[in-house]
């Protein structure tokens, strides 16, 4: 995964990622992995209150798990409620195992407003 993000509010964007060891670079086997992808305003902002969260089975599949492969579905529904205006957004995607938490990944972007442009 690109670590700048753009997002379209109202449009569906999806994501893949593929889990791999910091260390050796070897695919970790996530089949029994959950995950949590954020998007936020800043970093000082809670998870509670993210602009799109999606978890394993809302939004986050696992495609290959011995391959460590997912997929995040970001779908127009996602982005209704955020703001009219475009945004610049921080995002990370966590990776829950034996009930702890660790950020995989991280990055910025921006969730922008498209224009439609009418003809005259």
């Amino acid at each position: 995964m690109t670590n700048f993000l753009v997002f379209y509010k109202g449009k569906y964007k999806k994501l893949l990622f593929t889990v791999t060891d910091v260390d050796t670079n070897d695919v970790v086997d996530i089949s029994s992995s959950t995950f949590k992808f954020t998007v936020k305003r800043n970093t000082r902002e809670s998870d509670a209150k993210a602009l799109i969260e999606k978890s394993t089975g809302n939004g986050i599949s696992i495609l290959d798990g011995p391959g460590g492969k997912g997929q995040i579905d970001v779908i127009p529904d996602d982005t209704t409620n955020a703001p009219s205006v475009d945004q610049s957004v921080v995002w990370d995607l966590q990776i829950i195992r034996d009930g702890y938490p660790e950020i995989l990944e991280t990055g910025i972007g921006k969730l922008l407003i498209p224009v439609t442009l009418a003809a005259s």
